[in-house]
């Protein structure tokens, strides 16, 4: 496994323009959406504020890549993630086309859209998963105290851009009014585990993914979940726009060429 990039860049370029000029259900046919359960989730936090069942996790699939949408909501405050991983079942030379920075990750959350944004200093910490680029912020108009954290790993060797094959961003919140010290505020990024992949799978869960994607829902039930990803669930403002982000790119070894979707 190889370490986090020092550039410390988040990712998702074409994502995000995409995010900006589509409409809510213009990905509906891009792949597969899934409801997934926490035994079936990759992100686990094991902070305090955030233990427990996810709220919602969204799982979406294609031919390149995989990528799981979740929000954990408690008395502790509101965390939202996504992860994603090239698939190499069905091609193995396939990467993630990272490129952006952890501030504009952050805002790519519904959450975090809207009001004016103070940042410190970036700041790298170790994780199960190798390590983190991660920004503290406040958002000034409704008080949230946060923190903000990005990490890409497993870069591919044999890509002539050396881009990873997995990835990881997200925030997590404190209440309004409630302050987030920096010491917590790493903690929580250092308590983030990913199943299947820094901790083991349930049994059942590693058996279901040894045999693939899931048989696919109902249309209409797919649309409804990348929809409930995007927009948020009651209860306070969340949701990813931008999901799926469509991340994933195919290469060729022989030159620098890549094919994608």
């Amino acid at each position: 496994m190889q370490a986090v990039s020092s550039s410390g860049k988040i990712f998702f370029a074409a994502a995000f323009a995409a995010a900006l000029g589509g409409c809510a259900i213009s990905k509906e046919n891009t792949g597969t959406f899934a409801a997934l359960t926490d035994e079936q989730g990759r992100v686990v936090i094991g902070a305090p504020d955030f233990t427990g069942p996810a709220l919602r996790r969204v799982g979406f699939a294609d031919i390149l890549e995989r990528e799981e949408y979740s929000l954990f909501r408690g008395s502790g405050g509101q965390a939202e993630a996504l992860f994603a991983e090239a698939r190499t079942d069905m091609h193995a030379q396939t990467v993630l086309d990272f490129s952006y920075l952890v501030e504009a990750a952050i805002k790519m959350f519904r959450f975090n859209q809207g009001q004016a944004i103070e940042f410190s200093d970036a700041k790298f910490v170790k994780t199960s998963f190798g390590g983190a680029w991660t920004r503290s912020y406040l958002l000034t108009g409704s008080g949230h105290a946060c923190i903000g954290f990005y990490a890409e790993w497993d870069h591919r060797p044999d890509d002539p851009k050396r881009q990873p094959s997995k990835g990881l961003f997200g925030y997590a919140c404190r209440p309004a009014g409630k302050a987030m010290p920096d010491a917590d505020a790493l903690a929580i990024v250092q308590s983030i585990d990913l199943q299947g992949i820094t901790v083991p799978l349930r049994i059942k869960s590693a058996y279901n993914l040894k045999k693939g994607d899931p048989p696919e829902l109902p249309k209409g039930h797919q649309i409804e979940l990348m929809v409930a990803a995007q927009d948020g669930t009651p209860g306070a403002k969340s949701g990813l726009p931008a999901f799926p982000l469509l991340a994933a790119r195919g290469f060729t070894m022989q030159d620098s060429s890549d094919f994608n979707r």
